[in-house]
């Protein structure tokens, strides 16, 4: 029996080891395409998805030394062995639900705030002056809960502080000190955590008019899955360490290893081959010109020449849609339902600063006007606040526009 109990450990460090290999390649490749910026995962946030990702493969290393302190098959693990490893088994689910507590409340929080925007008037995020006041708590907070940034530091500060307790709790624990609190310090740090991530996951219902180009909804939801099915087998599993401790840490090692790598894979290998195939659909397919030749046509559906209606059907620009209200305005709603809509935000800001630099720079306008493609925005189209704020120069407009496109992070990169 003890050599088939050492063949099975050898079979799950195989299973740990080629699991973590994987997760790293996986995740060196993810890298690889956010240094050439990949949309699809500059979209989900650095820091975030990559901080659930490295937290997994520390979780799955720490069930390898856990079992290994426990089983005492292959290896006799020293005592001290055991309290290294269950900290470390704390830290990393702890850091686990911090990452996916500010990934899940990013896409609750962008999916709200899309369509409360969508609601009242995208105007506003150009020009602050505009008549509309924003009564939404979305819309009015964006700056401060709509940041990745400082939702990051909320989170990681929470968690640090509810670690500790955790950490004091398994030293009490092991020294065999307070008997009657130690498993509380354990154990309720983590439930305000668990029980604000599933009231995140279960409110952000996907709605049918929020497209999923990224594929960010349908990541959330595999994972959500995996998370329930590694949560029941922890409690499936959990009998049977009691019945018989050395097959029961081997298959309590076993199954959490394999769910934790499946959701690496998703977020990695899935996620990337999902959103090529999904890249190469798009490459390939006209239903966006034949969709934009629609829009121009109704657009231009008061125009007396019919010849030139014909010839614009068969002939779509970007111009053309910029140009003209009711296109500009369906596109602005539909960049919006798919999560970017600082795209179209960014070119009207930064075109209307373009236009008010040339008109600062008299003495060279005409080689400004020799690199310098205009494009025209339709009259309803407000004027930046930054741009037309007269206090200050041109220095500070072009800083302030780096500040809210441009910089890492930033509220509309």
């Amino acid at each position: 029996m003890s050599a088939l109990y050492i063949v099975a450990e050898c079979i799950v460090y195989v299973l740990g080891v080629a699991c973590v290999g994987a997760a790293i390649w996986g995740n060196v490749k993810l890298l690889t395409c956010s240094i050439t910026s990949d949309m699809f995962l500059r979209k989900r946030g650095l820091t975030a998805h990559f901080g659930i990702n490295f937290a997994l493969i520390a979780w799955i290393i720490s069930v390898l030394v856990l079992m290994m302190s426990n089983t005492n098959v292959i290896v006799s693990a020293p005592r001290i062995l055991s309290l290294s490893a269950a900290i470390l088994t704390a830290i990393c689910p702890f850091s686990f639900i911090c990452f996916s507590i500010i990934k899940a409340w990013m896409i609750y929080y962008k999916e709200k705030w899309s369509y409360f925007t969508l609601q009242s008037e995208w105007q506003r995020i150009i020009n602050e002056k505009t008549d509309k006041v924003d009564t939404n708590w979305f819309i009015r907070n964006n700056q401060k809960y709509g940041s990745a940034r400082y939702v990051t530091k909320i989170s990681v500060a929470y968690h640090s502080i509810c670690l500790s307790v955790c950490i004091v709790g398994m030293i009490a624990d092991h020294f065999k000190l307070f008997p009657n609190v130690v498993y509380a310090l354990i154990v309720l740090p983590f439930l305000p955590s668990i029980v604000f991530y599933l009231f995140v996951v279960c409110k952000t219902t996907r709605s049918k008019l929020i497209q999923d180009p990224f594929s960010i909804h349908w990541e959330r939801k595999l994972h959500s899955r995996l998370q329930l099915l590694l949560f029941a087998s922890v409690l499936i599993v959990s009998p049977l360490q009691m019945l018989h401790p050395t097959a029961g840490w081997l298959v309590s090692s076993a199954i959490p290893i394999t769910i934790l790598y499946a959701m690496i894979h998703v977020s990695t290998f899935s996620l990337y081959t999902r959103w090529r195939r999904l890249a190469f659909a798009f490459d390939t397919n006209d239903d966006a010109e034949k969709s934009f030749s629609r829009v121009i046509s109704l657009s231009s559906a008061n125009s007396a020449n019919s010849a030139s209606n014909s010839q614009l059907k068969n002939k779509i620009t970007l111009q053309m849609v910029l140009s003209k209200d009711k296109p500009f305005n369906l596109l602005m709603r539909h960049l919006f339902r798919e999560y970017s809509s600082e795209i179209l935000l960014s070119l009207i800001e930064i075109q209307q600063y373009a236009t008010y630099l040339q008109s600062q720079m008299e003495a060279t306008v005409a080689t400004v006007e020799s690199q310098y493609y205009d494009i025209s925005l339709p009259k309803s189209v407000p004027i930046s606040s930054i741009v037309e704020d007269e206090t200050t120069d041109f220095r500070m407009k072009a800083y302030r526009l780096y500040q809210k496109y441009i910089r890492v992070e930033s509220e509309y990169e």
